[in-house]
C-alpha cells in the first residue's frame, strides 16, 4: 500500500524519552512514565513502545531529550492508535499537537543528521 504519511519517519539514537498521561490522575501527582523506546519519529509524530495501552485520542505529554544535541522536544500529543507488541508491551502512534516552529526546524535538522549517519 502507498505511504499515507506526509512527513518522512526516521530513527533516533542517544535519547531519553518520557510519556505521561494528561488528565485527572496526572493533576493529582499520579504520573508514571509509560515510555519505552522511540521506534521512529517525524515532524508530526512518533511511534513509541509504552508499558500499557493508550486509548485513541488520549492526551499525553511526550518529551524527548537528545543527549548529543543537549536539546529537548516537549510537546502535547494525542494517541492515534495503540496495539500489543509481542516483544515490548504495547506500541502507540502519537500525533504531536502545536509543535513550536523552532522545534519543527530542530526535527528537520535531526532527520537529515540521522539519515546521513544511517547511510554511512
Amino acid at each position: 500500500p502507498a505511504e499515507k504519511r506526509g512527513n518522512p519517519r526516521f530513527s533516533v539514537a542517544d535519547y531519553v524519552v518520557t510519556v505521561f498521561r494528561q488528565g485527572t490522575l496526572a493533576a493529582q501527582g499520579l504520573k508514571r512514565n509509560l515510555a519505552g523506546r522511540v521506534l521512529d519519529l517525524s515532524r508530526e509524530g512518533a511511534q513509541v513502545t509504552v508499558t500499557e495501552p493508550l486509548e485513541p485520542g488520549a492526551l499525553v505529554q511526550f518529551t524527548l531529550h537528545f543527549n548529543e544535541l543537549s536539546d529537548t522536544l516537549d510537546v502535547l500529543s494525542a494517541a492515534r492508535w495503540s496495539r500489543p507488541d509481542p516483544n515490548d508491551g504495547h506500541r502507540a502512534g502519537l500525533q504531536f499537537l502545536n509543535v513550536p516552529s523552532e522545534k519543527a526546524r530542530m526535527l528537520d535538522y535531526m532527520r537529515k543528521a540521522f539519515d546521513k549517519r544511517k547511510r554511512k
